[in-house]
């Protein structure tokens, strides 16, 4: 996975055997891919990233579902030199690699050198082997986990209203909007807050913040349907009233258009535990 930009180019590491297991390492793949989509659309955070998929020998390596996987060899070493975070993956065939004594050697190096590791299923017991626990209690949930990485990009855009450079009347009208995003607000309104000219407010809102009001008022809805899909069992349909956004057939279209997925499967891969 390569990244076209460069500006903040964070490695992720995937520790994979041959029977791992492959939905949750594919879920993780493509949320980086994902990352790196919105970057590059100005839609995130700086931050790139670039994913190795890493194995004792390297070459082809096979998943529990027999489907083939290239990856890079663990020896060479270069990928501890800058390891931003390492993912360990579970499956079936954990038990053979926690034979390996070439992967668990690397794994106590790695686990040492790297700023964050995360087990997925199984793979906590190749950790336990490698006399690594990141964990007290329970693992975390994987959406919780990739949240840390890639958060919706709604949020990020909100939180641009929070830096330095943002003048008071734009920071006011922005904040207004985001208090005010459940109801049917307009432009029109946000700019008699900021005592401004309609043409002068646009102006001055998409310079300073990088997006026009609209799309912010649409931002901010979007980050409080996402909140509510993590966070409640209510029906998308209801979601979508509660956040001005009318009926569950726009919110799902806004939803695929915005992050690729319907709000069901957002639901499905964010959900916070007791939701």
């Amino acid at each position: 996975m390569q990244p076209t930009r460069h500006d903040k180019l964070k490695t992720i590491g995937i520790a994979v055997f041959d029977g791992f297991s492959l939905p949750e390492i594919a879920r993780i793949v493509e949320s980086f891919e994902r990352a790196n989509d919105l970057s590059e659309r100005g839609r995130h955070t700086p931050d790139c990233y670039r994913v190795h998929l890493l194995s004792s020998l390297g070459g082809r390596i096979a998943s529990s579902s027999a489907v083939l996987v290239w990856t890079e060899s663990i020896e060479t070493g270069r990928q501890l030199d800058d390891l931003h975070a390492l993912f360990v993956a579970g499956g079936p065939g954990v038990s053979h690699a926690l034979r390996d004594d070439v992967l668990l050697a690397w794994l106590r190096r790695a686990c040492a050198l790297t700023g964050y590791v995360f087990p997925v299923d199984e793979g906590h017991l190749l950790l336990d082997a490698a006399g690594f626990a990141p964990y007290t209690g329970s693992p975390p949930r994987m959406s919780t986990l990739l949240a840390q990485f890639v958060p919706n990009p709604f949020a990020e855009i909100i939180r641009r209203n929070e830096t330095n450079n943002v003048s008071e009347k734009i920071q006011s009208s922005a904040r207004w909007l985001e208090a005010n995003g459940h109801l049917q607000v307009g432009v029109d309104e946000a700019a008699r807050m900021a005592q401004m000219s309609e043409r002068n407010f646009l102006r001055r809102f998409k310079a300073e913040l990088g997006v026009t009001p609209s799309d912010y008022l649409l931002y901010v809805r979007l980050d409080m349907s996402c909140r509510m899909l993590a966070e409640t069992t209510l029906p998308v349909g209801s979601i979508a009233r509660r956040c001005g956004i009318g009926s569950g057939g726009r919110l799902a279209k806004l939803f695929r258009k915005h992050l690729g997925k319907t709000p069901t499967a957002y639901r499905a891969n964010h959900r916070r535990p007791g939701a």
